[in-house]
C-alpha cells in the first residue's frame, strides 16, 4: 500500500510519519480535533517528519539483506529526502517500487518508524542508544509477527495495513483515515528523547516539604516476626523486585515488620525507581548525580510520584509529556522486545580458500508456509580440500513440529552450521559419525508438501517442509535422518560431476506458530571443482528428477541420486510458481505403463479423469476443463496415477474419458503433445497423445459452448496466444514406459451454486475463472470439512467438480534391449 492517500503509523510508536497532519490541525479554531496550541507547537512535532524504513534486500551483496534507510519522504508514495545510501545493503533498492505495510509481504514491504523512537528501542533492546547495535533482520522478522489487520479500515474490499498490531495505547484511538488530534492526548506526539533541561524541573519538585523524609520512631511493643523478616535483606529485595506496585502493598501487608524496614531503606526505593522505572532517564541521572545532597529527601514518596506523575494518560502535566510518552514506547518496545530476544543469534561464518571457488546450484525449494523466507543463512562445511581426510559428524537438526531447522558438519569442535539449532521443548537433533576419505555425495529430502485444497489462512497445519534427509556419501553408504515414510515425497540432489559438495546457501522461514523454530525454505548447494577448473560464477543447473517431489509409491527410479542411463525423464515444468505454491513442491507421481518393454503389448486403454466448471470461462468464452488424473487398463489390471486427491477425495467415474489401444498388435505410445496456457503461464494445459498407428486423444483443452451456452464434448483449437506447444518424445533406441504429472492448481468448483452466471453467454468479467480466481472462495476448507468427514460430508465432496489439476507432465522412456527382461 502506498498510503493511498491516508495516513500510515510508525511502527514503534503507532503516531503519524506525517507531522504536516498535526501542524495544519494546529492552525484550526478551537473545538475541532486538534491539540491545544498552547501546549504543542510545530517544533514539539518536527521530530515525526524524521521517518526511516526497515527493509531487506534479497540481493544485497552484504553480510546482512536487511537495511535501515535513510531519511524517507512518505505519502502517496515514498521518496528519498537526499540520494545518500548510507546502509550497504540498501544499495541498488528501487524506492519507487517500495510501500509501507502492504498486504503481500515481499521485498517491496517496508516497515517505517520515527528515528527517536528506533533509538528508544535501541536502548530497550540493547542497554544503549547505539543503533548499529540492533539485529535488523531479527527486528524485521519480530515486526513481521504483528503484521496483522486490525480491522480498524476495510473499503471496497480492500484491507489495509497501516500500523502493526501491536498495543499502542491512547494513539489507536487517533488512528483513522487520517491523525486524528484528540484534546488531552497532547503526550502521545512529543519527542521520546533525553530532556536534559528536565533535571531543573526535578530539582524544584522533590525539594518541596512534601518530599522530606519523615522522622522514624521506634517503638518498644514487640513485632510478631514472620518467615519473611528470617530472610536476609538480599533476599527481600531480590524479591521485591519482581513485584508491582500493587503485590509490593500486598507483602507489606503480610508483614508490618517488613513494611517498616523497606518503607525508610533508602537503598530499596533508588533501585525500584531504577529497575521499575526504566524510561525516566532524567531521574536516574538527577539522583545519581545528586545523591550526596539528597539525604534528607523521602525516596519512596519520589518513587511514587515518578510513578504516578510519568503515567501516559490524558492530561500529563505539561513538564512530564517526554516522559509519559517515552513510558508509553517502553511499553511497546517490550512488546517487541519479547518476540525479538527468540530470534536465534546468526553464527559468523568462514568460507576459506574452497568458499572463495564455489559454485552455486539452482535454487531447491524444501519448505512453503506460504510467508517470504526471512533468515538468510549460509555454512561452508569445507574450507580447504585435507580436511577431506578428517573425521567428521553429521547433524541435523529438527523444529518441535518435526521440521528440518538446521544442517551442521562438526570437525572436532569446529561446528559449521546452515541454519538453527532449535531450543524449544520437542526440538531433537540426529548425528552420524564418519571416517575421514568419506564425504558426501548427495541428499533425498523428505518432503511433506502442503495441499493445494486448503487454505494457509485456515489451516495451520498446511505447510510444506523438509521431514527427513538420507545422505549419500560416496562410498556407496546411506544414511536416513528423521521421518521416513510413504507420504512424504523425495526430492533428490546429487553432486555435479568434478564437483564436490562444500557448502550451503539458502533461507529459513518462519513457523506460523510463535514459539516454534524457523525451518529450512530455500537451498543452493555450493560445490567446488575437484579437477581444478577454473572458476566460474554462473550457476549449475538441476537435472530434472532434482527439480521434483517424487511419490515414493509409484517412482521408477531404483536410484533418484544416481538413476540407470537406460531410464530417462523428459519433464515439461512449466513455470516456477504456479497459483502461489511452489513448482518443484507438487508432487510427481507416476502412470507405470510397464515394468518392461515387452508388456507395453499388454495395454488395452488409458484414461484421464477430466475437471469442468460448468460456470468458468476461458478468454474466448469457451468452458474450462483440465485433468486431475491418469489410468492404465492393461491385461493385469488397472493402475492409477492417483488414488486419491490431496484431501483423500475420490475420482467419480462419469467424469473419465477413454482412450482404447491396442497393445497386442503393437499399438503403443510414441510421442505425447503438451499444449501450455496463456502466454504467461508456461504450465501445461492439455495432453495430446499419439500411437504409433497415427491415432490420437486430446485431454484437457477448454471446451465449445454448445447451443444455449451448454456444455460440450467438442474440444477447443489451440489459440495462437497460448504459445507453440512441447514435443516429448523418446530418444532414437528408448520407449515410453511412464507417464509423469504433478497436480498443483485447484480447478474447478466446490459450490456449484456459489455464483450464478447467464448460461447463454460468458460472463464480461474474468472474476468467474477459477482460474485467476486467487481468493480461495471454493476451497476446500469449509466449517464443515476440516476435520474426519461424515458419510454426508464425503458424498457431498465428491459430487462437486474441485479438485487439482495438471501443473507439470513429463515421459518416463526406457532403454529398447534384446536382452533379458530386467524390471526397472
Amino acid at each position: 500500500m502506498m498510503s493511498l492517500g491516508r495516513d500510515s503509523w510508525c511502527a514503534i510508536c503507532g503516531v503519524t510519519i506525517e507531522s504536516h497532519v498535526i501542524k495544519l490541525r494546529l492552525m484550526w479554531p478551537r473545538g475541532f480535533s486538534t491539540y491545544d496550541p498552547n501546549v504543542v507547537c510545530d517544533a514539539d512535532v518536527e521530530w515525526l517528519a524524521q521517518v526511516h524504513l526497515l527493509g531487506y534486500n534479497p540481493l544485497a551483496t552484504s553480510s546482512s539483506k536487511f537495511y535501515v534507510s535513510d531519511v524517507a519522504i512518505v505519502g502517496r508514495g515514498i521518496e528519498m529526502a537526499t540520494e545518500t545510501r548510507t546502509d550497504p545493503a540498501f544499495e541498488g533498492v528501487d524506492v519507487r517500487r517500495l510501500s509501507v505495510y502492504r498486504n503481500k509481504k515481499g521485498p517491496e514491504r517496508v516497515i517505517p518508524f520515527h528515528w527517536e523512537c528506533y533509538k528508544t528501542l535501541a536502548l530497550y533492546l540493547t542497554g544503549r542508544s547505539d543503533t548499529t547495535r540492533i539485529r535488523k533482520g531479527a527486528l524485521y522478522r519480530a515486526l513481521d509477527r504483528f503484521s496483522v489487520v486490525r480491522n480498524f479500515q476495510q473499503r471496497a474490499g480492500l484491507i489495509e495495513y497501516r500500523c502493526l498490531s501491536l498495543d499502542y495505547g491512547d494513539p489507536i484511538e487517533a488512528q483513522k483515515d487520517y491523525w486524528e488530534c484528540i484534546p488531552r492526548q497532547e503526550y502521545t506526539v512529543f519527542s521520546p528523547q533525553r530532556q536534559e533541561s528536565m533535571k531543573d524541573d526535578i530539582a524544584k519538585h522533590i525539594s518541596g516539604p512534601e518530599f522530606e523524609k519523615p522522622v522514624q520512631r521506634h517503638y518498644e511493643d514487640k513485632i510478631e516476626s514472620t518467615p519473611l523478616t528470617a530472610l536476609p535483606e538480599t533476599i527481600i529485595f531480590g524479591i521485591s523486585e519482581f513485584l508491582d506496585n500493587d503485590s509490593l502493598i500486598n507483602l507489606f501487608c503480610a508483614s508490618s515488620e517488613l513494611c517498616s524496614s523497606l518503607t525508610h531503606n533508602d537503598s530499596f526505593w533508588k533501585r525500584r525507581i531504577i529497575t521499575h522505572l526504566p524510561y525516566f532517564f532524567e531521574l536516574h541521572e538527577y539522583l545519581k548525580e545528586q545523591s550526596q545532597s539528597l539525604e534528607n529527601r523521602d525516596f519512596k514518596r519520589i518513587f511514587l510520584w515518578a510513578d504516578a506523575a510519568s503515567q501516559p494518560r490524558p492530561g500529563v502535566t505539561r513538564i512530564m509529556l517526554p516522559v509519559a510518552n517515552r513510558r508509553r514506547i517502553w511499553n511497546v518496545c517490550e512488546q517487541i522486545g519479547e518476540v525479538y530476544n527468540q530470534e536465534p543469534r546468526r553464527k559468523p561464518v568462514t568460507e576459506g580458500y574452497l568458499g572463495c571457488r564455489a559454485r552455486k546450484s539452482e535454487r531447491q525449494v524444501l519448505g512453503n508456509t506460504g510467508e517470504p523466507g526471512l533468515y538468510f543463512r549460509s555454512a561452508h562445511f569445507l574450507r580447504d580440500w585435507t580436511e577431506l581426510l578428517r573425521p567428521w559428524t553429521l547433524e541435523l537438526f529438527w523444529n518441535s513440529e518435526g521440521d528440518l531447522s538446521g544442517i551442521a558438519v562438526t570437525f572436532e569442535q569446529d561446528q559449521r552450521i546452515f541454519g538453527h539449532k532449535p531450543q524449544e521443548s520437542g526440538s531433537c537433533q540426529t548425528t552420524g559419525s564418519f571416517a575421514g576419505g568419506v564425504w558426501i555425495k548427495g541428499f533425498v529430502f523428505h518432503i511433506y508438501a502442503s495441499s493445494a485444497l486448503r487454505s494457509r489462512q485456515t489451516c495451520s497445519w498446511n505447510y510444506s517442509s523438509c521431514k527427513g534427509v538420507t545422505v549419500y556419501l560416496t562410498d556407496g553408504s546411506e544414511h536416513t535422518y528423521g521421518q521416513d515414510g510413504e507420504h512424504l515425497l523425495r526430492m533428490p540432489f546429487a553432486a555435479a560431476e568434478n564437483m564436490t559438495i562444500v557448502g550451503i546457501k539458502g533461507t529459513l522461514t518462519a513457523h506460523k506458530r510463535c514459539g516454534i523454530s524457523p525451518f529450512i525454505e530455500k537451498m543452493r548447494i555450493l560445490q567446488a571443482a575437484t579437477n581444478f577448473e577454473p572458476f566460474a560464477g554462473e550457476l549449475l543447473k538441476l537435472r530434472d528428477q532434482e527439480v521434483a517431489c517424487w511419490n515414493p509409491v509409484n517412482c521408477m527410479f531404483k536410484s533418484l541420486i544416481s538413476p540407470s542411463d537406460d531410464l530417462r525423464l523428459k519433464l515439461c515444468k512449466g513455470r516456477v510458481r504456479n497459483f502461489e505454491r511452489w513448482h518443484c513442491l507438487v508432487p510427481l507421481n507416476t502412470l507405470i505403463l510397464a515394468n518392461d518393454i515387452s508388456q507395453l503389448s499388454q495395454i488395452r486403454s488409458i484414461s484421464a479423469y477430466l475437471i469442468r466448471d460448468p460456470i468458468c470461462f476461458n478468454l474466448w468464452s469457451n468452458h474450462c476443463c483440465d485433468i486431475g488424473n491418469l489410468r492404465v487398463t492393461t491385461e493385469a489390471g488397472t493402475r492409477y496415477l492417483r488414488d486419491v486427491d490431496d484431501d483423500g477425495s475420490i475420482w467419480p467415474e462419469q467424469r473419465w474419458d477413454t482412450f482404447h489401444i491396442n497393445g497386442p498388435g503393437g499399438e503403443i505410445i510414441e510421442e505425447v503433445i503438451v499444449h501450455h496456457a496463456l502466454s504467461h503461464d508456461s504450465s501445461p494445459k492439455a495432453i495430446e497423445i499419439h500411437t504409433s498407428l497415427g491415432r490420437s486423444v486430446v485431454w484437457g483443452m477448454d471446451m465449445e459452448r454448445g447451443e444455449g451456452g451448454g456444455e460440450t464434448n467438442q474440444p477447443c483449437a489451440p489459440n495462437i496466444s497460448q504459445g507453440p506447444p512441447t514435443h516429448l518424445r523418446p530418444d532414437d533406441g528408448f520407449a515410453i514406459v511412464g507417464l509423469v504429472m504433478g497436480c498443483g492448481k485447484v480447478f474447478g468448483r466446490w459450490h456449484s451454486d456459489e455464483y450464478h452466471v447467464e448460461r447463454s453467454k460468458a460472463p464480461a468479467s474474468l472474476w468467474y475463472s477459477r482460474r485467476v480466481k486467487l481468493w480461495g472462495e471454493d476451497y476446500v476448507d469449509e466449517q464443515d470439512s476440516r476435520g474426519p468427514w461424515t458419510k454426508e460430508q464425503y458424498d457431498r465432496r465428491n459430487e462437486s467438480t474441485i479438485h487439482t489439476g495438471m501443473s507439470k507432465f513429463g515421459i518416463i522412456t526406457k532403454r529398447i534391449t534384446d536382452g533379458p527382461k530386467v524390471d526397472i
